[in-house]
């Protein structure tokens, strides 16, 4: 039951990916990020707990890193933007899977 809300942003991210971008040229994204709602922000600061903290103890963004290294499902140069709730836990990972996998313009 746990991972079910991975498996299923998983599945919205591969499924995203795979569409590609609009024809228009415009910039699109890929959210891999926890959709708060007013009542989930109550329960969490309740809680104790910050957006911020939530994102850090889930380990969402570490797993993001991982589904992008996989490469099996993500076609990585479709993507120009990676949308997290905390870049600061995980972003430079996140980072350096797109720079690995993106080539680097010839000069």
């Amino acid at each position: 039951m746990k991972n079910v809300p991975f498996d299923r942003m998983k599945e919205y991210a591969m499924s995203t990916i795979h569409l590609g971008p609009p024809a228009n040229g415009n910039l699109w994204q890929v959210q891999a990020l926890w959709q708060e709602t007013g009542d989930s922000v109550t329960v969490g600061v309740k809680n104790g707990k910050s957006l911020l903290e939530e994102e850090s103890l889930s380990n969402l963004n570490h797993l993001s890193a991982a589904w992008l290294k996989s490469n099996n499902y993500f076609y990585l140069e479709k993507v120009n933007m990676w949308e997290v709730n905390n870049v600061c836990n995980g972003g430079l990972e996140i980072l350096q899977v797109f720079r690995s996998y993106i080539p680097l313009p010839i000069k």
